[in-house]
């Protein structure tokens, strides 16, 4: 919106409201309209919202120009803060303030600090050690960020906890990945990222979309600066499923491959 000036203004000025019905920062660009002389009069593009107020103007001073609004805030709770602060730091934006705390009867409470009303939030939070503990912070935060008007809402997991229990290996057995894959969807999250998940399958567990990333280019290049690579190294699988990773390492690294006979005779244990 622009304003319209008595001869001696030639600029148009602009200004942005910071009171809210709320006693909140409004997001609302507003123009102010010259009335008599010096007095300008703040016009509302929401009057039921923001305030109306007059202001005094002098010839040659304007207000501030419009900033742009946040599109995206990033978010974290305890499982790896370090992760998201760098993540951060590459982007170039603040991490999002929010409390993620106990209770007395051992709880976890999540609180989100910042006005989040259609913003694309994402959550970083690996469900690693203690898996249960974490899982627990990143469905209540996706919860409290839906029921704060979010725009939309990605779940970054870069380490996908339960992976392992994405098949039934027994009778009697739970398919505990695509649990967890139901969780995260019921808990309001519209995107999911991972990194290497345990098996690619478990992409189908999840009714939302799914972005599955590969750790793979930046290790290799990592391992080329440190020496690594032809025929004095050698890539060794762990285990039959890891196979076609350890292949692809191997290939690209120009390095021989080995894989290791694993068997499990009770779980978690080999």
């Amino acid at each position: 919106l622009t304003s319209s000036w008595p001869n001696s203004l030639s600029e148009a000025v602009w200004f942005r409201v910071t009171t809210d019905s709320d006693g909140g920062i409004g997001p609302s660009i507003v123009s102010l309209k010259a009335v008599s002389g010096e007095t300008g009069l703040c016009l509302s593009a929401s009057p039921s919202l923001v305030e109306t107020a007059s202001f005094a103007l002098t010839a040659g001073s304007f207000a501030e120009p419009p900033r742009v609004l946040k599109s995206l805030s990033i978010f974290t709770g305890n499982s790896n803060r370090a992760l998201a602060e760098e993540i951060c730091k590459f982007v170039e934006i603040p991490l999002g303030r929010s409390d993620v705390t106990h209770v007395s009867d051992g709880e976890i409470y999540v609180e989100i600090g910042e006005n989040v009303r259609g913003v694309t939030c994402f959550v970083v939070q690996p469900t690693c050690s203690p898996p249960n503990q974490a899982l627990m912070e990143l469905l209540i935060m996706i919860d409290a960020l839906k029921r704060a008007s979010a725009g939309s809402i990605v779940a970054i997991v870069p380490y996908f906890g339960y992976a392992r229990q994405d098949r039934k290996a027994k009778p009697r057995t739970p398919i505990t990945a695509k649990l967890v894959a139901n969780l995260i969807t019921a808990a309001g999250a519209d995107r999911a990222c991972a990194l290497d998940l345990h098996a690619g399958q478990i992409q189908g567990f999840f009714d939302i979309p799914f972005d599955h990333l590969f750790a793979m280019p930046v290790l290799i290049e990592e391992l080329r600066v440190l020496g690594f690579g032809g025929e004095s190294t050698v890539v060794v699988s762990p285990d039959a499923g890891g196979v076609e990773r350890a292949r692809a390492f191997s290939k690209r690294l120009g390095a021989s491959l080995a894989i290791i006979d694993k068997r499990r005779p009770a779980p978690n244990v080999s």
